[in-house]
């Protein structure tokens, strides 16, 4: 497999530039729209929450998808981890419907895939989103497919149900983007040499807080160990 060779530090991160309204909105304002969502948060420096589509600077094609979908606003925890992702910064969210939360990170994902030099996107997938079980996986890749074929990127899905050989030719075959999976797969392919994560840059895992056996928390480790050491976390608990 392709190994990665990039400097760490050439990769873009920060994208979001803050909307003049929001840059005026109190923290009277903000805590009412909290208590409003019943959402709590902490964190040092946390960018101010949007509460419309006018006021994340998203490219065009992302916008246009968005809309595509029906989201005529974001939704409450739409609001707060656009500007935190889209600014490169690292979030846990915990108790999120699917569609809403895989929406609040694929977005920032695919700018930020687009907006990394050739010679990084070429050194393996930049974006894995990551879970544990196919059904979830398969949830995911249902949720994000419009907006990875609107922002021209490159995916691969890898389950425990298809054919590993398969999913080996697809690695092998084209520059691939974005890895989306389930952690057992993933740690067949990693012990035969069939997949290479070490240029993952933004690692999302989906559904974490799941109960798990041993050999899961195992497995979890061995994906995060493999991807580059100042990955982007972004931890879900469905």
């Amino acid at each position: 497999m392709k190994s990665s060779i990039t400097n760490y530090y050439n990769l873009k991160r920060n994208f979001y530039k803050e909307h003049p309204r929001v840059e005026r909105r109190t923290w009277e304002e903000i805590d009412k729209f909290l208590n409003l969502h019943q959402i709590k948060f902490s964190g040092f420096d946390f960018p101010k929450p949007i509460f419309s589509l006018d006021e994340i600077n998203f490219p065009v094609y992302i916008i246009n998808e968005i809309r595509l979908q029906g989201i005529q606003r974001p939704s409450a925890i739409q609001s707060m981890t656009w500007p935190a992702l889209y600014s490169g910064r690292d979030i846990m969210c915990i108790g999120l419907p699917t569609s809403s939360r895989v929406i609040s990170y694929i977005c920032p994902a695919l700018v930020f895939i687009r907006e990394q030099a050739p010679e990084i996107r070429r050194a393996g997938p930049l974006v894995l989103i990551v879970t544990q079980t196919k059904e979830v996986a398969k949830e995911i890749l249902t949720h994000s497919q419009m907006f990875i074929h609107q922002s021209q990127c490159s995916y691969c899905c890898l389950f425990d149900d298809e054919n590993i050989n398969t999913q080996s030719l697809h690695l092998r075959g084209r520059d691939i983007d974005i890895v989306i999976g389930n952690y057992h797969r993933l740690c067949e392919l990693m012990d035969n040499d069939l997949v290479n994560l070490k240029n993952v840059s933004y690692l999302v895992l989906d559904d974490f807080y799941r109960n798990r056996s041993a050999r899961l928390s195992d497995e979890i480790k061995r994906v995060v160990n493999e991807t580059r050491p100042f990955s982007q976390y972004k931890i879900i608990y469905s």
